[in-house]
């Protein structure tokens, strides 16, 4: 919290916490007297021309002591004072006013389902229409819960006061929640009714790359926009049912049915079985070109087969010749179970540029 007018000298040394001697001019009170005993409070203290902001929790005794959590000084750390009379005086700190002592923005505690938010100073009430910001540092699997500052485990809900679905307030996602009286109402980040899932993005020289795939969605779109390092790879996926501790990878895992479409048409018909689904033809390795590959992946279970199948743009290399085309690609697990993470990788070698993967309701 914020202290107002406290004024205390202390002949500490070293670097632990300060013994406090009171102020005698009345015009300033004693740490003690203004929180009271227990509470935290920001603070400079001041000597010989070094200093120190840091923040602690004042005990009452004899004499007071004061604890030392630093927010930054003269020289980087805590200093450690020798001997000499040193002045502490409470202060209203910039960062501790804009952001709080925690940072910017805080990351949630608790667990995936019931999250702690502290602030430093804490919020000491609710009122209608305050808001909160952290970051999730785990994904939720149900209901969730929200406790700011010990104020109560209340229900973090949707806009319309839903219940959060599982997966959709993943790990890494910052959110802002409002209180309504009763409960925390989240923001657009988990109101929306798809999701740009994380591991979306660039990428650089890398062979392959693992998305998971929330259990809320019925689907899944990706659009890869990849350049091929070795000559004749293909970009293709492999699945998971375990959350991406594996990924199918036998020779008998998936079905696939192709038809391109160049200077002359090849259809393979359903019942080849591969360790992957492929997305494209073996390419040229023409640095010039890029493979654009959309496409949608069903997830199955309930006795449903996964599915996948996708359109791809690029230059292909047939047998016959490398020339420009298009590919159609039809594959699916042969196994029923739902699948809940995919990997794209590269048959050869790397691949860079963008991959972006959407859940749909």
């Amino acid at each position: 919290m914020l202290a107002d007018r406290v004024l205390h000298t202390t002949t500490t040394t070293g670097t632990g916490s300060y013994d406090l001697v009171d102020p005698t001019d009345p015009l300033y009170l004693s740490a003690v007297a203004s929180v009271g005993s227990g509470s935290r409070f920001t603070y400079a203290v001041e000597f010989g021309g070094a200093w120190e902001l840091c923040d602690g929790v004042v005990t009452a005794g004899s004499p007071a002591t004061l604890t030392r959590n630093l927010i930054r000084s003269s020289t980087g750390a805590l200093i450690n004072w020798g001997a000499g009379t040193k002045t502490i005086y409470s202060l209203s700190q910039a960062d501790l006013q804009r952001f709080g002592a925690v940072g910017a923005v805080p990351t949630a505690g608790g667990t995936a389902n019931a999250l702690t938010v502290t602030h430093l100073p804490p919020m000491r009430i609710r009122r209608v229409g305050m808001e909160v910001n952290f970051v999730l540092s785990a994904t939720n699997t149900g209901n969730m819960t929200l406790n700011v500052d010990t104020l109560g485990n209340d229900p973090l809900r949707r806009a319309d006061a839903s219940e959060v679905p599982p997966g959709l307030a993943y790990a890494g996602l910052q959110v802002k929640a409002r209180w309504d009286g009763t409960q925390w109402r989240a923001g657009p980040e988990l109101n929306t009714g798809d999701m740009l899932l994380p591991g979306s993005g660039a990428v650089t020289a890398v062979a392959g790359v693992d998305i998971l795939l929330p259990a809320q969605f019925n689907f899944f779109e990706f659009d890869l926009s990849l350049f091929l390092a070795t000559d004749t790879a293909q970009i293709a996926i492999r699945t998971s049912t375990n959350g991406g501790s594996s990924f199918d990878s036998g020779g008998s895992d998936y079905q696939i049915a192709r038809a391109f479409h160049t200077t002359s048409t090849t259809w393979t018909a359903d019942g080849p079985t591969l360790s992957f689904i492929p997305l494209n033809p073996g390419t040229d390795n023409d640095s010039a070109s890029s493979v654009l590959v959309q496409g949608r992946i069903v997830p199955g279970g309930g006795g449903r087969h996964p599915l996948i199948n996708s359109f791809a743009g690029g230059v292909f290399d047939l047998g016959a010749g490398a020339y420009p085309g298009v590919a159609l690609h039809n594959g699916r697990r042969v196994s029923t179970t739902r699948i809940n993470a995919i990997r794209f990788f590269a048959t050869g070698g790397t691949f860079t540029g963008r991959i972006s993967v959407r859940g749909r309701v």
